[in-house]
């Protein structure tokens, strides 16, 4: 007899869909109100599948550090099939052989010490080459839209680092615009709500349009990431030289020289899949901090409110190391 005491679960859950019909408006706010009933960790039910939901650090702690093997695989997704080479993208990845091999290359080929400070002069260089843009526009008595400022800087100092080359060296204006309009559809169906996740049975509605977008953003990303893969094999056949070995070049060396199958995956689907998947871990590496202790009015509702007379001043902590951004 199993005696083990299970989280506490709402009541209301409804056939089919479980608890989703509690999850109205903002989901955060909802699951906090439930936290705020049954305790910092419980269950609900997703449609089909039941999650486990933790409100406190201490418990996020509990399951992502001592147990973090337990909480180490994914659910399977429209994204991760989709957009994710059918999980071959290793976050997506269920726990495994697989996974690990890729984790250890990206950390070894990537996030080492070694290669974050051999990739330092490209940050270097993309700051002096925004300061200087800024400062152009200054003497031109022109506006500075400030967001996209950070964002060309954040993109082609990842891009560069993985890739060798920023975007804008790499395609003409109109080519340029549709392949940051590919990249910001992948972002934004990665965070999306899918109904067919919850409601597999479902999925031949194709509630939302989401599997159509899907296919479509899967197409046009991979059609980027594979003429990426050709130029550098390119480059490497024809024996250019080149002062550093970027991220691509690292997963062509080591998938030509593997032995032994890494997975099911082609060797191009793994370097295409990892590549992608770096650029978007790389592009969303901050924690966001307030500079105050006191608290913030977190009051929320849909549409646009009044901006405050005192602005909220937050401090951006790197996940990486810190020198990665020097």
């Amino acid at each position: 007899m199993n005696t083990t005491a299970k989280p506490p679960q709402p009541s209301g859950s409804l056939p089919i869909i479980g608890h989703l019909h509690l999850l109205g408006g903002l989901p955060h706010i909802a699951l906090g109100r439930l936290a705020d009933k049954f305790g910092p960790i419980y269950m609900i039910k997703l449609g089909v599948h039941r999650a486990l939901v933790v409100s406190t650090a201490e418990t996020a702690k509990e399951c992502l550090g001592a147990n973090d093997k337990v909480f180490l695989n994914r659910p399977y997704t429209m994204f991760a099939e989709f957009l994710g080479y059918n999980s071959a993208m290793f976050g997506l990845a269920p726990y495994g052989q697989y996974w690990r091999e890729i984790r250890k290359i990206t950390t070894v080929e990537l996030l080492s010490n070694h290669q974050i400070e051999m990739f330092k002069d490209i940050r270097f260089s993309e700051i002096r080459s925004a300061i200087k843009r800024t400062s152009s526009s200054g003497e031109m008595s022109e506006l500075v839209d400030m967001k996209q400022w950070f964002k060309d800087i954040s993109l082609n100092t990842v891009v560069r680092t993985v890739l060798g080359k920023s975007l804008k060296e790499n395609y003409q204006d109109e080519e340029y615009t549709r392949c940051l309009k590919a990249i910001r559809e992948f972002f934004v169906l990665g965070g999306a709500f899918v109904p067919a996740d919850a409601l597999p049975f479902l999925r031949w509605l194709d509630i939302g349009g989401y599997e159509k977008k899907m296919k479509k953003a899967a197409l046009d990303i991979d059609v980027i990431a594979q003429n990426w893969l050709e130029e550098h094999r390119r480059r490497r056949r024809s024996k250019e030289t080149q002062e550093k070995r970027y991220f691509m070049d690292a997963m062509l060396d080591i998938m030509e020289n593997t032995q032994e199958n890494v997975s099911k995956f082609e060797a191009d689907t793994i370097i295409k899949a990892t590549c992608m998947f770096t650029l978007a871990k790389l592009l969303h590496a901050f924690e966001i901090t307030i500079l105050s202790d006191e608290a913030v009015d977190m009051t929320e509702g849909f549409g646009l409110t009044n901006l405050k007379a005192t602005p909220l001043e937050v401090i951006l902590t790197h996940r990486l190391p810190h020198n990665i951004y020097i």
